[in-house]
């Protein structure tokens, strides 16, 4: 750890674990990855196997990885909910 007090290293291991996840994915650089493997996962359980439960949970999973995403995404749904 960089610090060398404990005290000071509990401070540190406290104030990342009480981060937002998405903050924590970012520092972290895994952003990416994550969002990958829930929209395709949204695509394969939501749509191609129609599960219920996945066109719930993973879009709120989505919420926590990347807000600009979100707002992307929820323009791409409000195309395809009026233009469909």
């Amino acid at each position: 750890m960089i610090f060398k007090e404990v005290l000071l290293q509990a401070f540190f291991i406290f104030i990342f674990g009480i981060l937002p996840p998405s903050i924590k994915i970012s520092i972290l650089g895994m952003e990416y990855g994550i969002l990958f493997f829930l929209e395709m996962a949204l695509l394969y359980f939501g749509i191609f196997k129609n599960k219920n439960w996945a066109q719930i949970v993973f879009p709120i999973l989505v919420l926590f990885t990347r807000i600009d995403t979100v707002i992307f995404l929820g323009i791409v749904f409000l195309i395809d909910l009026f233009l469909l």
